[in-house]
C-alpha cells in the first residue's frame, strides 16, 4: 500500500504485477458485475464480504436484447481483486470459477486476506495507491522492488482511463421491437445495465467514442446520454 502497509495472501488469477488505486465494495453478491464495471478501471477492488465466487461466473450467452445479463461490460476492468475466502462455485449457470476467469482475463487476485481490516485502514487514511503482485510458488518476491514500482508508478488521478473503456468506433444496438426513437450515447464507460434499460424502453442506441463531437451526437437523434466512467480525467 502507498502508506507502507505490506500484506501477504494467496494468489489466484494471472501471475502478474499490477498497480492501481485501492477501493472496496461492501456488496454480498454481484462480483461479476463489479469486476466488469468500467467505473473500476485502473483500480484494485477489495471485496469485504467473507466469501466470493460461490456462484461462479455465468456465460455471456445468458443475455437479454443481446446484452449479457450478469456483466456490465465486455471484459474484466479492474487492475486486481482482493478477497477473504475463495470457495468453489456451485450454480447451474456457472461455466468457470473466479480463478479461471481472472486468469483468462490477465488479472491478478489475492485471497486469505483480512479485507475488513484493510477497508478500515482505507477509511481512516483515505484512498491510496497499491500494488498487487501474484507469483508462482517458486518465484521470489522482491518487496523493495515492488515498493519502488509503486512509488514511481503513474497515479490514478493523472491517467486517462476513459479512452481505455470507450468504444473505438460507433456501435448501434437495436431494441427487440420497432424503435420508438433513436438516442446517442457519449460512451465514457457505459454500464450494460443502463444500455439494457434504454433498449427495454424501445430506443435504438448508438454508442460513440468519448471524444465524439456534439454535432455527431445530435445528428438524427432524439436524445443524448452522457455516461459515467472511470478516473478523474476525460478524453
Amino acid at each position: 500500500m502507498e502508506d507502507g502497509e505490506a500484506i501477504d495472501g494467496c494468489g489466484f488469477g494471472r501471475p502478474r504485477v499490477s498497480v492501481g488505486e485501492v477501493v472496496f465494495t461492501t456488496g454480498m453478491t454481484g462480483y461479476v458485475e463489479a469486476l466488469t464495471d468500467p467505473s473500476y478501471a485502473g483500480q484494485i477492488l477489495v471485496w469485504t464480504h467473507p466469501m466470493v465466487g460461490c456462484y461462479g461466473v455465468p456465460a455471456r450467452t445468458h443475455s437479454i436484447y443481446g446484452i449479457p445479463i450478469d456483466y456490465e461490460s465486455d471484459r474484466v476492468q479492474v487492475e486486481g481483486f482482493v478477497a477473504s475466502e475463495l470457495p468453489l462455485p456451485s450454480h447451474y449457470l456457472s461455466v468457470r470459477n473466479l480463478h479461471e476467469w481472472l486468469g483468462e482475463s490477465g488479472v491478478p487476485g489475492m485471497y486469505k486476506v483480512d479485507t475488513r481490516a484493510l477497508v478500515k485502514r482505507i477509511r481512516e487514511r483515505g484512498v491510496m495507491m497499491g500494488i498487487l503482485a501474484t507469483f508462482n510458488e517458486k518465484d521470489e518476491v522482491g518487496w523493495d522492488a515492488l515498493e519502488k514500482t509503486l512509488r514511481y508508478g503513474a497515479k490514478y488521478d493523472t491517467t486517462y482511463f476513459t479512452e481505455r473503456v470507450s468504444p473505438k468506433e460507433p456501435v448501434t444496438h437495436e431494441p427487440p421491437a420497432k424503435p420508438t426513437a433513436a438516442v446517442s450515447v457519449l460512451d465514457c464507460g457505459l454500464k450494460y445495465g443502463i444500455l439494457r434499460q434504454l433498449l427495454r424502453l424501445g430506443f435504438r442506441v448508438t454508442r460513440f467514442p468519448c471524444y465524439t463531437g456534439a454535432d455527431e451526437l445530435l445528428d438524427g437523434f432524439r436524445g443524448v446520454v452522457i455516461s459515467n466512467g472511470p478516473g478523474n480525467r476525460l478524453c
